[in-house]
């Protein structure tokens, strides 16, 4: 057991920068490959918000909602501009009213190139983990292994197929760990403080939440850098210093939607704090984390999970547990601040890392020569499960990711009961993008925004001039509204435990969760997701509603999902009229 503890020691291989570079390269193109496959999957995730990235184009800088930093709407408004310049050449636009016209008559085009983006940024991981693992001096070889590892994770490579700032910030971290390496390699080096700096303000463009895991591998840096390469406390305040003004000088530009409101994203920020919080408790969110992370598609998979938890027994490098370290303190702060509120998004980030050291805990056993036989078979078995839950999982998320869409058997389903505008709908599933909406049904729910707007005392972000209709009369499309769901995260609040109202994240509107409320005003057809989540959900006004549906509605038809891995859920049509729930 001894010889399994000691710190291995490789050689770095000697190849030409060229075909370091080349193989690196082609890696990535392997990954976006796959991250592209069926990126166009058949609908829109709720957290893609395209509009706010389409209007940086129009110069508007400063978002409508400060959520998340404004970094990724810049790049996905960047990749417009390119779309569009490419469109010009080929004569798909001839002007940019042809282009803006594009936007609002089909968004599929800005949908590709938003979610290219990110694909992109899914993709960039995978190098950039091959680099981790040469810092910690393993083969060059071998460490693409773990590059290789990274392309194929089912969980990134999912969450790549919506543009969300989750793979960015995941990514990102990672040029944190390698800059971060790199620099206690280096540690009298002034570009790579600048490196450090540059690749943690790029972390905290994407998303906030990078502070937990950044934090405590910056301040171990330092505690490293003072310890174990002997630099004195002046050297390191100074190269601390620039480390944090190389940040501060990026993060600026990169965020400057923030820095020109930064009063109004203080606001925004009080509403995502309300969201997050939770107060189940450190062991539940605990647990809640486990369960995640034991999924093939939500964490970092079973083999990846034991191997890492036997890190800081297979390496015990200074370098090794100051990353494995930070890993576990940020997943403890967060589990506690979210509870039972937990997505695969939310661990992406800690995901990767677990997989990364895991794969690399791996090859030290796999190929350390000072070790006896039966540690290298458990290298060869944790690396080959590995590879083998990553395989299996990122085909299945491909194969649903090129099937049909259960929207598709909704607009079938739909155009069979009813004709359009004979009755109106409320669904609970995106139906929009499938079926044409009558104008009426779109300015109505415009008007609800906005007489909750001045119930509130808010004001709402300017309207489109394509979204203003002059004409409603009846046209072919069907009245379609969507139920008035509360923002993520804010269902569990009333209107007196709301802190902050902000645009769109209304509180619950307890008359709207009635079925009379939706009958008297003429909606028949009602199309109820996962309804057996929402008749057991903790949030009494969606209970309440989908009971009522569910005792007092004729029940039409079943579908059920084929793309459950990409948040499809079974749907019921139910009819329902003020006779049933008289």
């Amino acid at each position: 057991m001894q010889n399994i503890i000691k710190k291995p020691i490789f050689k770095f291989e000697q190849k030409s920068s060229f075909v370091k570079i080349y193989l690196l390269l082609l890696l990535f193109a392997f990954a976006l490959l796959i991250r592209m496959t069926g990126i166009l999957w058949g609908n829109i995730h709720f957290d893609e918000n395209i509009a706010m990235s389409v209007k940086v184009l129009t110069g508007q800088l400063i978002p409508d909602q400060h959520y998340y930093p404004p970094l990724l709407n810049y790049l996905n408004a960047g990749a417009f501009a390119i779309m569009y310049g490419i469109g010009r050449l080929i004569g798909v636009w001839k002007d940019l009213a042809g282009f803006r016209a594009q936007y609002f008559e089909n968004i599929a085009p800005f949908l590709f190139a938003a979610r290219l983006v990110t694909a992109c940024l899914g993709a960039a991981a995978a190098p950039i983990s091959v680099l981790i693992a040469q810092r910690f001096r393993l083969p060059l070889l071998w460490s693409f292994l773990v590059g290789v590892l990274i392309a194929l994770f089912p969980v990134q490579v999912l969450l790549s197929h919506i543009s969300k700032s989750d793979v960015g910030l995941s990514t990102a971290v990672l040029l944190v760990v390698w800059s971060l390496l790199r620099k206690l390699d280096l540690p009298n080096s002034k570009f790579a403080d600048v490196l450090l700096g540059l690749s943690i303000a790029l972390a905290f463009s994407f998303k906030h939440s990078a502070l937990f895991v950044v934090a405590p591998l910056f301040f171990g840096m330092i505690i490293f850098m003072k310890v174990n390469n002997h630099v004195g406390w002046k050297q390191v305040i100074q190269s601390s210093a620039i480390v944090v003004l190389s940040s501060i000088v990026l993060w600026i530009p990169l965020n400057i939607g923030i820095v020109l409101d930064f009063q109004n994203f203080l606001e925004f920020q009080k509403v995502q704090n309300q969201m997050s919080y939770r107060s189940d408790g450190l062991f539940q969110g605990l647990g809640k984390w486990l369960s995640i992370q034991l999924d093939i598609y939500g964490g970092a998979t079973i083999p990846a999970l034991l191997l890492w938890l036997l890190v800081p027994v297979i390496r015990r490098d200074k370098e090794t547990l100051l990353i494995w370290g930070s890993t576990v303190l940020g997943i403890v702060i967060i589990a506690s601040i979210t509870g039972l509120r937990q997505t695969p998004s939310l661990w992406l980030t800690y995901s990767m890392l677990i997989i990364v050291l895991a794969a690399i805990a791996a090859i030290t056993l796999l190929t350390r020569t000072n070790q006896g036989r039966q540690w290298r078979y458990v290298g060869a078995v944790g690396l080959a499960a590995m590879f083998i839950w990553s395989s299996v999982g990122t085909i299945n998320v491909l194969k649903q990711a090129l099937s049909v869409p259960v929207n598709e058997q909704l607009k079938k389903a739909i155009t069979e009961l009813v004709k359009p505008n004979e009755t109106r709908i409320l669904g609970a599933s995106n139906i929009s993008n499938v079926l044409p909406i009558d104008p009426k049904a779109q300015e109505d729910e415009y008007q609800r925004h906005e007489r909750l707007a001045k119930k509130y005392g808010v004001k709402l972000p300017p309207r489109a001039t394509e979204k203003i209709f002059k004409d409603l009369k009846s046209n072919d499309g069907y009245y379609i509204r969507s139920f008035p769901w509360a923002i993520g995260g804010l269902e569990v609040y009333d209107e007196q435990n709301t802190k902050t109202i902000k645009p769109f994240a209304w509180p619950i509107q307890k008359e709207e969760w009635q079925l009379k409320y939706w009958t008297d005003q003429g909606f028949e057809i009602f199309i109820v997701a996962d309804e057996q989540l929402y008749l057991q959900t903790k949030v009494d006004a969606y209970r309440q509603f989908h009971q009522q549906i569910h005792n007092q509605c004729e029940l039409l038809k079943i579908l059920e999902p084929q793309k459950p891995i990409f948040w499809e859920s079974e749907l019921k049509i139910y009819k329902c009229n003020n006779n049933n729930n008289s």
